[in-house]
């Protein structure tokens, strides 16, 4: 994904955290007002989160120093806090947050739709291919995009996995085909022709989806080839023998895959087909969000604990069920009695029924602008914006590990800074 060419030159080069592609090639020599009055570099989910990053947020150092005592108040009498993390923290605030969550004797919930969800207990169930994008882009000869809309939610993805140069002057004349699978948005299907790809279509309705991937499972594997095709509608054996006949491949997928109802089952299934295309071949699978989420809180979830996106550490240990530590079901049943929201889009995916409910307890909320959300009972902790307000690390779709400068003077203290401090309050 990085030019050998800009080597020597990342000074002057700005991280956009717009989604989690991370591009790093802007440019930033002749400051933000000029990056800004030059859009066109920028794709529209950039642009947008360069506007928003201009937004000045400064608070009294007194006040702070109250927040946190009341925060440490709080949380010192909670029997069951609540924390609900959004997905654009940075490495270190991660960290941060699953041990002061640890200590707090808190559940922690990083709520995900459906299909996500599906694909982190897939990847923890069964396992995950993945790969580096610059190894998609250097030696893929298919990409397959099944259910997603990168044009919207990771709009410069077709254009840096399209165009491969040859960096090593081998000679290399790779030929890379496309193929779109299900419900892929038209805007994607645009970008791709208008940039002169092959482009394969399987127009499958996500009905279909599990029915379809069993099929292909059953194919894919060398002593069911002959049987399954007997059997199968032409065109899961015309995709299943575009699987065979590849040597690198990477499939990804997204919001409109399957139904909600079956992630589960669909995520998993395709997890295993993943897995047993890399019989004589490489073959990766890769989840694209279409809110472009780029943090790396289930990861580093997974990575501490060995589970993903809900656990509690109430009984001193770590606990999981991804069903019964659901923000929805732990509101509806009363199970909490405090909450802490860290990052500006905590609420993102949690049920406006849910948020009301959440007006009857204490709210703790770590984040850098304002929303419309109020709550009576509230301690609203402004801090820093990693990779705008200061340098910090973040990970990639593909995990790749990437720095984020700062670019931007602010007064407000960091959030790690500031979980350290009641995190070392707490007398649990």
């Amino acid at each position: 994904m990085n030019n050998p060419s800009r080597t020597g030159q990342t000074e002057n080069l700005l991280t956009c955290l717009g989604c989690n592609l991370l591009c790093d090639d802007l440019e930033l020599s002749g400051g933000i007002a000029e990056l800004e009055s030059n859009l066109k570099q920028i794709c529209p989910r950039g642009a947008d989160w360069l506007r928003r990053s201009q937004e000045p947020i400064e608070i009294p150092a007194r006040l702070l120093e109250h927040q946190i005592l009341e925060a440490i108040t709080w949380l010192q009498a909670a029997h069951a806090p609540l924390w609900i993390i959004d997905h654009q923290q940075s490495l270190a605030a991660s960290q941060s947050i699953m041990a002061t969550a640890e200590k707090s004797r808190g559940i922690l919930v990083l709520p995900a739709s459906q299909i996500a969800e599906g694909a982190n207990r897939a990847a923890s169930h069964v396992g995950q291919v993945v790969c580096s994008l610059g190894d998609v882009r250097s030696r893929a000869d298919t990409i397959i995009l099944w259910g997603c809309d990168p044009a919207n939610s990771h709009p410069r993805l077709i254009e840096r996995l399209g165009h491969h140069h040859d960096y090593q002057g081998t000679g290399s004349n790779r030929s890379l085909q496309w193929i779109v699978v299900g419900d892929v948005s038209p805007s994607s299907i645009q970008q791709l022709t208008a940039s002169g790809q092959t482009v394969r279509s399987f127009p499958w309705d996500k009905d279909l989806t599990f029915s379809k991937l069993q099929l292909l499972r059953s194919m894919i594997l060398p002593k069911n080839q002959q049987v399954a095709v007997s059997s199968a509608d032409a065109s899961v054996a015309e995709l299943a023998e575009l699987m065979r006949s590849t040597r690198y491949g990477c499939l990804f997928f997204g919001e409109a895959f399957c139904q909600p109802e079956m992630a589960a089952s669909a995520t998993e299934s395709l997890q295993r087909l993943v897995i047993e295309l890399n019989d004589g071949r490489a073959f990766h699978s890769q989840y694209l969000a279409n809110h472009g989420d780029f943090g790396m809180g289930s990861v580093v979830c997974t990575w501490q604990t060995g589970y993903a996106g809900a656990i509690s550490f109430q009984q001193g240990q770590i606990d999981h069920d991804g069903n019964r530590f659901s923000v929805e079901r732990l509101l509806r049943e009363q199970s909490t009695d405090c909450l802490v929201l860290v990052g500006d889009h905590a609420l993102e995916h949690i049920p406006q029924e849910s948020i009301a409910q959440m007006a009857a307890q204490p709210v703790i909320w770590f984040r850098s602008c304002s929303t419309e959300c109020s709550f009576p009972q509230l301690v609203d902790i402004r801090v820093q914006r990693d990779g705008i307000d200061r340098r910090a690390v973040f990970h990639r779709l593909d995990q790749l590990t990437l720095p984020a400068r700062a670019w931007n003077d602010s007064t407000l203290p960091d959030l790690t800074a500031v979980l350290d401090k009641i995190r070392n309050g707490l007398s649990r």
